[in-house]
């Protein structure tokens, strides 16, 4: 009972842990999954970061070249003196315009160049991530399927537990039967301790039986070693007699032999006959 309960606690501890592994399970793939989308965002990002730096430094070229046209509009303006005196403060501004654009794309670059090395990190961190997550996702179906092999061996230590109880209850009775037939034996035992003294008597005069018997038996033995040696005889004389009468014709001999030979079976039979 205590071995049933056992397995029966160990069994739900396993359902209960197999269901929360599921749980688990499911989990991770919901985090690599938005790890996976995150990721790809982030490669989008800095996809566009680098797209804006490139524009970025259009813009910068721009400038220079803008401030480069300015200092020559200056210059100009300079040469032409009262009459270009407008065209220089034109082209005054549009110096500082440039200058202040250089700075602002310069700016500008930094806070695209500090995005770009976040956004690099960030798909790095992203990629671990998705690595670890890829990880505890097998682990957790190796881990569930560990649970599920270790639920069938429960299942088998319970079928086995039972067939054992089986096994024991069929023992017992077994034994309670040999205990009766043993009671039964000891008491044949008795009846045939009281019988083998009433038969002593009786096995005393079988033995005197048998031994008279086996007198006649060697008596009735002898007797048939004379038979066989008288038989031996009267073969020897009618080998002799055969031996005789070989001089005669074929038909005569076969003849002969033949009358001869039904004799010989005759007298063998009868001296063969038990003798009363």
């Amino acid at each position: 009972q205590g071995l049933t309960n056992i397995v029966a606690a160990t069994q739900k501890a396993l359902i209960t842990g197999k269901h929360s592994m599921r749980q688990s399970t499911e989990s991770i793939k919901q985090i690599y999954s938005a790890v996976n989308i995150t990721s790809e965002t982030m490669h989008h990002l800095t996809e566009h970061a680098n797209a804006i730096g490139k524009i970025i430094q259009v813009i910068n070229n721009i400038s220079d070249q803008t401030n480069l046209l300015a200092l020559n509009a200056a210059i100009e303006a300079a040469r032409a003196g009262e009459h270009g005196l407008g065209f220089g403060v034109v082209a005054d501004e549009v110096r500082r315009l440039s200058e202040r654009t250089t700075t602002s794309v310069g700016e500008i670059s930094k806070l695209i160049k500090d995005v770009q090395d976040s956004s690099i990190e960030m798909v790095k961190q992203m990629n671990i991530s998705m690595q670890l997550a890829s990880q505890g996702f097998s682990q957790s179906t190796d881990l569930v399927t560990a649970f599920n092999h270790i639920n069938q061996m429960v299942l088998e230590v319970t079928t086995t537990s039972s067939e054992i109880k089986q096994i024991v209850l069929q023992q017992l009775g077994d034994t309670q039967l040999a205990a009766a037939n043993m009671d039964s034996l000891a008491s044949i035992a008795q009846q045939l301790n009281v019988s083998s003294q009433e038969q002593n008597s009786t096995t005393q005069e079988i033995l005197k039986a048998v031994h008279h018997l086996r007198e006649s038996a060697e008596r009735n033995s002898y007797i048939s070693q004379q038979l066989v040696d008288t038989s031996k005889e009267l073969l020897s004389y009618f080998k002799n007699l055969e031996q005789a009468v070989s001089s005669f014709t074929f038909a005569s001999d076969l003849e002969s032999y033949s009358s001869i030979d039904e004799e010989s079976r005759t007298d063998e039979e009868l001296e063969m006959a038990p003798k009363e």
